[in-house]
């Protein structure tokens, strides 16, 4: 059975540590809540007239610990400064742009308050929409001035050394399938298995594993959850070393 590439996303089964509740349980404890967050942007959103449309927390490993990335993006509904005739008097268009400073002005009095009472970085802070800028932007009656902001968390723990730890001690029997899998293609003669076998879950039951073409996706075996077996289908398995070796996979191992 060969598959589009639509059809496959990032495996939320816990293969690799990164996707393990390990993982976030360790994010969770160390993260600071959206509401938290939140709370230091007051004078934004209650003043200014701004929402917060997405906090974005990711978390990366440090010799030391950890690292959190808070990617936060705030927006608010601009009026077009001109009129029907889209022209604006010099005063109009000073008063559009001072209110944008004041909006930056209060953004950054927030990021002063946040930063020295959590002991975060800002790491950007910087406009993804510039409101009426852009062809055809001008006829607009409205948009969005929108402000996206990074800040940086650094947590000096061994949660993640343990949490790892205990991640690779415990059965595993679809990451155990996994290297099954790359071990007969391997023997097979497709050198780069590793890089070319991927993972996506099948709603609930059980997940996928899939061998990457320039243009395809061949799913080479199943795994079921219930029954903890794995179903190996040797004739993809076949398409998927004839594959390698006539030169199918060189992009895909480029893009890897």
């Amino acid at each position: 059975m060969i598959k589009s590439y639509r059809q496959f996303n990032e495996s939320k089964f816990a293969i690799e540590f990164e996707e393990s509740s390990e993982w976030q349980d360790v994010k969770q404890k160390h993260s600071l809540s959206d509401s938290l967050l939140k709370d230091y942007f007051t004078d934004l959103i209650d003043d200014r007239g701004f929402e917060i449309v997405r906090i974005i927390p990711q978390m990366f490993t440090l010799e030391s610990g950890l690292k959190i990335k808070y990617t936060i993006t705030f927006s608010r509904l601009i009026d077009n400064p001109t009129n029907k005739h889209y022209f604006a008097s010099s005063e109009t268009y000073l008063n559009f742009l001072n209110e944008q400073s004041k909006d930056l002005e209060v953004l950054n009095n927030c990021l002063k308050r946040i930063q020295d009472s959590e002991d975060l970085e800002l790491e950007s802070n910087g406009i993804t929409n510039i409101p009426f800028f852009g062809a055809g932007e001008n006829l607009k009656e409205n948009t969005q001035f929108e402000i996206r902001i990074i800040l940086v968390q650094k947590v000096v723990t061994n949660d993640l050394v343990v949490a790892k730890s205990k991640f690779y001690s415990q059965t595993n029997p679809a990451r155990e399938s996994l290297e099954k899998i790359i071990k007969l293609l391997e023997e097979r003669g497709v050198k780069e298995a590793r890089r070319l076998v991927i993972t996506n879950t099948v709603e609930s039951d059980g997940i996928f594993y899939g061998f990457l073409t320039d243009d395809e996706i061949i799913v080479v075996a199943e795994f079921n959850f219930d029954e903890e077996k794995l179903l190996i289908d040797d004739s993809e398995i076949n398409l998927a070393v004839k594959a390698y070796k006539n030169g199918d996979c060189k992009h895909a191992l480029q893009s890897e």
